[in-house]
């Protein structure tokens, strides 16, 4: 089926410093130095750059790469995110992969669908189901309703950190007093990351 270019509704802008705070009513396309996206978009947001800021909501996909994202809205569908400081603030309805150096998910973000990250440091204090965590660090703070992997060198627990399902975890060594964070079993396997 062929239609006219026309009938695509989709925005793209390049630039050093770009700043939009207008409604897209469709697809956006970026690429910038430092990209602040203070706006609705109504369709996905593709974005490359230095320093992305998202301060809107996105009502279909979030595809980023860049140095620095700033993420404070709401995802309609799924976020896949590469970079090196990550810090997510939103609702996400379907799924979140990230892969970063230094990421932050905080207290008020909540995952619907399937959660994988993969970095050299996570920071976890929002809800989620299931959960697939690799790192060198991981401190879990938040909520995971169904069941967790953690892959990590170094694995901290908060007290306000629960998993409502089952917990496996790979560590260079065990540790103990799980029973008041995993209501289902824990599994671990020892793995050495020298």
């Amino acid at each position: 089926i062929l239609a006219p270019l026309s009938s695509f509704a989709f925005k793209v802008d390049a630039g050093e410093n770009l700043n939009l705070t207008a409604p897209i009513q469709g697809d956006y396309y970026v690429v910038g130095g430092n990209v602040n996206l203070n706006t609705t978009t109504n369709g996905d947001v593709c974005s490359a750059g230095g320093k992305i800021f998202i301060n809107g909501d996105v009502k279909e996909d979030l595809l980023l790469a860049g140095g620095e994202m700033f993420i404070n809205g709401n995802i309609g569908e799924s976020a896949r995110i590469i970079g090196g400081t990550i810090i997510f603030d939103g609702t996400i309805e379907k799924d979140l992969l990230i892969a970063g150096g230094n990421i932050i998910i905080n207290g008020n973000s909540t995952i619907q669908g399937e959660t994988k990250i993969a970095g050299g440091k996570v920071d976890f204090a929002g809800t989620a189901n299931n959960i697939d965590l690799n790192a060198g660090e991981i401190n879990l703070k938040g909520t995971i309703k169904g069941n967790a992997t953690i892959r990590a060198e170094k694995i901290s627990f908060e007290p306000t950190a629960k998993i409502l399902g089952d917990l496996y975890y790979e560590s260079s060594k065990q540790d103990t007093g799980f029973e008041q964070i995993v209501q289902g079993k824990v599994t671990f396997k020892q793995v050495n990351y020298h």
